[in-house]
C-alpha cells in the first residue's frame, strides 16, 4: 500500500513496458520471501501461492499471507473512479 507521496511510483508501474517499472524503483527484498517489496510503502503483504482457480478467460491466484508490516500514522495513496484521492 503505497503512501500519499508516492504517486510517482503508482504511475510508473501503470505504465504499458513492465522493463520501465523497476529502473528507477526503490525497494528492497522481503523479510519472509525474498521478493521485492517497495521501499517506503506504508503496507506490505507477503504472499505463498495457495490456489489457482479457472476463471473463464483469465485465471484467479490465492495467495496466503506470510509475512506483513504497516507504517503508523501514514496517509494511504487512494486511486478511484478515475483519479487520485487524498484524505485529509
Amino acid at each position: 500500500m503505497l503512501s500519499a507521496d508516492q504517486q510517482a511510483i503508482s504511475d510508473t508501474f501503470a505504465r504499458v513496458d513492465p522493463a520501465l517499472r523497476w529502473r528507477d524503483t526503490a525497494w528492497s527484498a522481503g523479510t519472509a520471501s525474498g521478493a521485492p517489496v517497495l521501499d517506503g510503502a506504508i503496507a506490505r503483504f507477503e504472499c505463498a501461492r495457495y490456489a489457482i482457480h479457472d476463471g473463464g478467460d483469465h485465471r484467479l491466484f490465492l495467495a496466503r499471507v506470510t509475512a506483513a508490516a504497516h507504517a503508523e500514522n501514514a496517509v494511504p495513496l487512494l486511486y478511484f473512479n478515475g483519479g487520485y484521492r487524498f484524505l485529509n
